[in-house]
Parts: C-alpha cells; sequence; structure tokens
C-alpha cells in the first residue's frame, strides 16, 4: 500500500504477459492505483531513474546483487511473488543442444524454489 503512494518507473506493458502486467497487477487486485510517471525498456535505465530520485520500480530478487549507488533493494511484504518463464520452440522440432541445456537450467531453477535453495 505504501508503493502506490510514490512515483513509479514501470516497463512498458505489451501483447501478452510480462513483468509489467505482473507488477502492476499485484496492485490492482488490492485496489491500488499507482502513478506510473515513467516507462522503461530496460533494467538499467530503470535503476538510473530510481537513483535519481525519480521513484521506484520493482525488479526480480536476482537483481539485488547489481549494487548501484542511490539504489536501495527492499524486499516486498509479499515474499511469495512468482514469474513464469516462457520459452517455446517449432512444433514437431527436436530439440538441438541448446534447447536441451535450457531445459536442464529452467528444471534445475523450477527445483531450487520448489525446495528452497533459491538464491
Amino acid at each position: 500500500k505504501e508503493l502506490s503512494e510514490v512515483n513509479m518507473i514501470a516497463f512498458p506493458a505489451s501483447a501478452g504477459p510480462n513483468f509489467a502486467d505482473l507488477t502492476l497487477g499485484r496492485f490492482r487486485r488490492r485496489g491500488l492505483k499507482v502513478n506510473v510517471i515513467q516507462q522503461v525498456n530496460d533494467l538499467q535505465t530503470a535503476l538510473s531513474l530510481v537513483a535519481s530520485e525519480m521513484g521506484f520500480t520493482l525488479v526480480p530478487e536476482q537483481e539485488r546483487r547489481l549494487q548501484r549507488e542511490g539504489v536501495e533493494y527492499m524486499p516486498l511484504a509479499d515474499d511469495n511473488i512468482t514469474a513464469p518463464v516462457l520459452i517455446s520452440r517449432r512444433a514437431g522440432e527436436n530439440p538441438n543442444a541448446i534447447m536441451r541445456l535450457t531445459n536442464t537450467i529452467l528444471a534445475e531453477l523450477v527445483e531450487n524454489r520448489i525446495t528452497g535453495r533459491y538464491p
């Protein structure tokens, strides 16, 4: 609720589920309206705007490792927020080595999250 009172730097919505849908939907489902003052296409721009005190942005937990002067990472009270990872390939096409490796990595990430080993 407190964040709905602060200017937000958001990633633009597009056709289909994306990070903007996920983050803005969190506020809408709680009946909160946020003031999006800027839409950006990449994380570095969002963090630069946060560092210049234009507002806040929501980023995946993994991004805390990007130490940036003027940016403070704070966990949300709801720590059970997840984002889907989608991947696709042509129908009927056998996966090549890269796709098999990708599937292995994704399976490991899912297992880590389920078992609490998520970094």
